[in-house]
């Protein structure tokens, strides 16, 4: 009887042991790759209201549109992009400024001459990434 003790003792001990290792291993995969992934939001995200706004002049364009993603508690983030005038793909457009906390149509995006865009947002948007003038453009700021 005591031989087969230790042997259901030794099993009960090797269980325990790969039910720590286990537990273990688990745990660190819910932390560093299954907890960092679920707010992962890139392949969950489209962009709408896509709108190309010519210059007065005709001689560059402003691309805005909204980024929305599939996360509930998430507004869409507005993007203000201003043509480069390079034609090479990924290069045609330059950002000029990142609008958060606004939904859909509180943003809006005008020319005011040719070499003027007025950016009106709601006063409790998070307004980032704004160059004061680029590719000889000045970018004005409104918040209603």
């Amino acid at each position: 009887m005591p031989k087969i003790n230790r042997w259901i003792r030794v099993a009960l001990e090797v269980i325990g042991g790969l039910t720590v290792v286990a537990a273990v291993v688990g745990l660190l995969l819910w932390i560093f790759i299954l907890e960092p992934m679920n707010h992962f939001t890139e392949g969950n995200c489209t962009d709408t209201n896509t709108r190309i706004i010519a210059s007065p002049d005709g001689r560059k364009t402003i691309k805005f549109f909204y980024t929305t993603c599939r996360l509930a508690d998430q507004n869409p983030v507005a993007h203000v992009y201003l043509s480069t005038g390079n034609s090479n793909a990924g290069y045609e457009y330059t950002s000029i400024a990142t609008i958060e906390n606004a939904a859909i149509g509180e943003t809006s995006v005008a020319w005011s001459g040719s070499e003027e865009i007025v950016i009106d947002s709601p006063a409790n948007a998070d307004v980032e990434d704004v160059y004061a003038k680029i590719l000889g453009v000045k970018v004005t700021l409104h918040s209603h």
